[in-house]
């Protein structure tokens, strides 16, 4: 019989499992946890913040079905956004207890050159992280992908939760990778 301590040895992998991760691959999985200027401590989430009317937010959260927009304010990075439009996104997403946002930004006023971001509930991925990393290993792998982080949402000034900012696909993403002659309908 084998000795207890043999029991526990794990056997050499072989090289089909042990490759080498691509040094691009392996920065990819890096999830990307800068602060905003305004947190002041570098392993704290970006903040954001949505204040909407109360009356507003009702009539949000409503009818989350809908596609009609909701007026707000956002604050990221210091700066703050008026005018903004918010709903909550996606088809199935809309029915999990922590929806998603839709974020429309003023032409006046876009946010980081875009005139809308995502803001993904991560309901569904209990690591939140799944999501992110996916957006960082499609870049990688030289594929034009949304730039992705965690962040901290406020509502109002309540902490609503940890999501995920996804850059919306648009012109801006396209001319970031230099996509020529497409167009987005």
């Amino acid at each position: 019989s084998a000795s207890p301590d043999a029991r526990k040895r794990v056997p050499p992998s072989s090289s089909r499992l042990a490759a080498p991760v691509p040094a691009q691959l392996a920065q990819a999985a890096q999830v990307e946890t800068r602060a905003a200027p305004a947190n002041g401590h570098p392993f704290k989430l970006p903040a954001y913040e949505i204040r909407i009317d109360p009356k507003e937010l009702r009539a949000l959260e409503r009818n989350p079905d809908s596609d009609e927009t909701h007026p707000a304010t956002f604050i990221a990075d210091g700066v703050t956004y008026q005018d903004v439009q918010i709903r909550f996104r996606g088809e199935w997403a809309r029915t999990w207890p922590k929806k998603p946002f839709k974020i429309f930004f003023s032409r006046a006023q876009p946010y980081q050159g875009h005139h809308s971001l995502n803001l993904n509930s991560a309901w569904r991925d209990a690591a939140y992280v799944r999501e992110t990393l996916a957006y960082h290993v499609y870049e990688a792998c030289g594929v034009p992908a949304s730039r992705s982080r965690l962040v901290h949402l406020k509502l109002n000034g309540q902490f609503r939760g940890v999501y995920v900012g996804v850059e919306q696909v648009d012109n801006t993403l396209l001319r970031r990778f230099h996509v020529k002659g497409a167009r987005l309908l």
